[in-house]
């Protein structure tokens, strides 16, 4: 997956960049007038992300880039996020169920969904801190200089 993004920050051999969000919505009528009720429950002022990339081209704060993401990271964060809250609640259903009891599956899938969210959490935070999945692929604009001291 490829985006446009702006350098921010150096940070060594990395640079902090910012990315602006994509939504799954923007071309809804219902958000170009303001109605839709889930851009109005999530808010929709701050469309900006910073995250961290591996930066080979040696970019500069303020130049604009092309960031990447290679397709199978992407397809497994969203694996993570979407898909093991529904199968930790089945499995954790399917062992209240052996354990027996009328309520027991019902808290065994609670727990099991509550077990996905902090592995979500934690495991992809601490992923993230070891190894940067995001690089530098082509820088697009360079920054002109705008110092002018008399």
């Amino acid at each position: 997956m490829r985006k446009a993004a702006v350098v921010v920050a150096d940070l060594g051999g990395f640079k902090e960049i910012e990315v602006s969000r994509s939504s799954a919505c923007e071309g809804c009528s219902q958000n170009k007038d303001g109605s839709c009720h889930a851009c109005i429950a999530l808010g929709d002022g701050n469309r900006a992300m910073r995250t961290k990339a591996r930066d080979e081209l040696g970019a500069e704060v303020g130049d604009r880039v092309i960031v990447e993401t290679d397709s199978g990271t992407v397809i497994r964060y969203a694996a993570e996020v979407f898909l093991l809250p529904i199968l930790l609640a089945a499995a954790g259903y399917f062992v209240g169920g052996l354990i027996g009891g009328e309520i027991v599956p019902y808290i065994g899938a609670l727990l099991g969904f509550a077990a996905a969210f902090v592995f979500v959490k934690l495991v992809p935070a601490k992923r993230a801190e070891n190894n940067c999945d995001v690089r530098i692929v082509r820088i697009i604009g360079r920054q002109e200089s705008t110092d002018h001291d008399i």
